[in-house]
């Protein structure tokens, strides 16, 4: 549907500016430091974006009405209703990979569990934000925050081919 490629096109949108401006950083061109914000803010936002599509592809092919999931932000809350749906239509697929892929979202939800730590000082609390002040290699972040993405999409284009067969 036309809503499904409207969907695509953010998940996509927020992936594609992290990386870029991951890649601008490390050409010289911007300044380190301070963009973690926006970048962890838009793979962030990717990934509950994906998961949140993932957990709708699941439902559809269980003939299941979408949940209403626009409150939930918590990343290892989407990933236990995602990972049900990849076990169920994916059951060769192997633990430890889907283990990894936990625990890359576990380390989000460790540092910015309402998706406020990238956007805002303090949280809705009056916590400090957890980014402030912490070491983040950027290179290894977004090399590891790509695998679980990689993965993540790959599974969505196969929840797409299984959508599709009647």
């Amino acid at each position: 549907t036309a809503a499904d490629v409207d969907w695509e096109t953010y998940v996509a949108a927020y992936r594609m500016a992290a990386e870029k401006l991951v890649e601008q950083t490390y050409d010289g061109m911007l300044a380190i430091n301070w963009l973690i914000f926006p970048i962890w803010y838009l793979y962030r936002h990717y990934l509950e974006l994906r998961l949140k599509s993932l957990i709708w592809d699941g439902n559809a092919m269980e003939g299941v009405p979408p949940e209403r999931l626009n409150k939930i932000q918590r990343l290892g809350e989407l990933w236990r209703k995602c990972r049900a749906s990849i076990e169920r239509w994916q059951s060769g697929c192997p633990r430890p990979v889907l283990d990894a892929v936990g625990e890359t979202l576990r380390q989000f939800d460790k540092k910015d569990l309402e998706s406020q730590a990238a956007r805002y000082t303090k949280d809705t609390s009056g916590n400090p934000s957890g980014l402030l002040g912490i070491e983040i290699n950027l290179k290894t972040f977004a090399e590891t925050v790509t695998k679980a993405a990689n993965f993540l999409d790959a599974v969505s284009d196969v929840f797409s081919e299984l959508k599709r067969e009647p």
